[in-house]
């Protein structure tokens, strides 16, 4: 086994690159254009078609700023806003980052004798997800544990150190993120060698629920009162922030959601329904309602509603949702006590929002 302790704070800075998405792809300085004093908004500079000898070509541009839209101060502005949607949420994470304190709370990286490639941006990843998520509770100490799905001594391993570090002799199957009743996070992860791994996405993804179940701790109520879109949701919002979330022209065409386009006004808002008492499925499954549907669809659709959420009142608020819900067990209430409004009179008009921003 190897293991490594990482005791200090990670300085992680992402540039506020705001840009524009291209009207033009091919468009750069020196390349050819057809028509002289035609414009084109690239990657934040807007270029001239001008003529040189007897070509016309673009100019080398001219750095042009993206005009801030207005805040969306309450649900009922969604149907008709959702253009500005991706660009608040995608500001109020910026902002987020910029105000949080440095995060110094302990990672301990451990790994499986037989693992020998996981990534190295742990730590970035663990300190993003802990300066979005700022102003919520979160984990005193963090358990990273690699191990090789496909090695049997590996797997052991994992679950052995998870029941150990947990405190618990039963372990979830999948083996997953949890945190134990002293407020530590335990991440087990097996990973593949791929762009989500180098890039600290997975990291991101599992250790954010992990902080979703450390609002659970020392409550009787179940975390599966919260619908799986809003866990799934919110580890693929952080998941594709932590990949591209340097610049909002790559984020916001990563996060498009144009896979969604055959799904019509009415698939958003079933999907979005929320079921209570909680309807379990023939094996127990708290989550068997949104299984009608293709397994993806809790992950794009509901980071998705993340972005809507973030665009209305920032991160914060969607983890503490999790935090009002070990107190109530009803989503539909706690809804109410962080967003002001029941999730049953949201639902219609964050589903319009959705549904035209993947048709925009």
């Amino acid at each position: 086994m190897k293991k490594k302790l990482i005791a200090f704070p990670s300085v992680f800075s992402i540039f506020l690159a705001i840009s524009l998405i291209p009207a033009n792809a091919a468009v750069k300085a020196g390349g050819s254009c057809t028509s002289a004093g035609k414009t084109s908004v690239v990657l934040s500079k807007t270029y001239t078609c001008i003529k040189s000898g007897k070509k016309l070509v673009w100019d080398k541009g001219i750095k042009v700023t993206a005009s801030a839209a207005l805040p969306i101060s309450s649900f009922s502005e969604l149907p008709t806003r959702f253009t500005d949607v991706k660009y608040l949420a995608w500001t109020a994470t910026q902002k987020a980052i910029a105000s949080a304190p440095d995060q110094d709370s302990l990672i301990e990286i451990k790994v499986s004798a037989n693992t020998t490639k996981y990534s190295n941006k742990t730590t970035e990843a663990v300190r993003l997800v802990q300066k979005v998520f700022n102003g919520s509770k979160l984990p005193s100490k963090v358990w990273m544990l690699y191990y090789n799905l496909s090695d049997q001594q590996s797997t052991s391993w994992a679950s052995t150190e998870f029941s150990r570090l947990m405190g618990i002799a039963t372990i979830p199957n999948p083996l997953s993120p949890r945190t134990s009743s002293s407020h530590e996070a335990v991440v087990p992860l097996s990973l593949p060698n791929d762009d989500y791994t180098k890039s600290g996405g997975t990291e991101a993804h599992e250790y954010l629920h992990a902080v979703q179940f450390e609002q659970f701790v020392g409550s009787t109520n179940s975390p599966y009162a919260a619908p799986r879109w809003l866990f799934e949701g919110g580890g693929q919002f952080i998941q594709d922030y932590m990949m591209y979330g340097s610049s909002y022209q790559d984020w916001a065409m990563k996060t498009s959601g144009s896979q969604l386009k055959p799904y019509d006004l009415k698939f958003f808002q079933d999907f979005l329904t929320y079921n209570f008492p909680i309807t379990y499925g023939p094996d127990g499954d708290p989550w068997f309602y949104t299984s009608q549907w293709p397994n993806q669809r809790v992950y794009d659709v509901g980071s998705l509603v993340y972005q809507v959420l973030v665009a209305v009142n920032g991160p914060t608020p969607v983890v503490n949702l999790f935090k009002d819900l070990s107190q109530t067990g009803n989503f539909d209430s706690s809804f109410k006590n962080v967003y002001g409004v029941s999730w049953s009179d949201a639902k219609p008009l964050v589903a319009k929002a959705i549904f035209g921003m993947v048709n925009i």
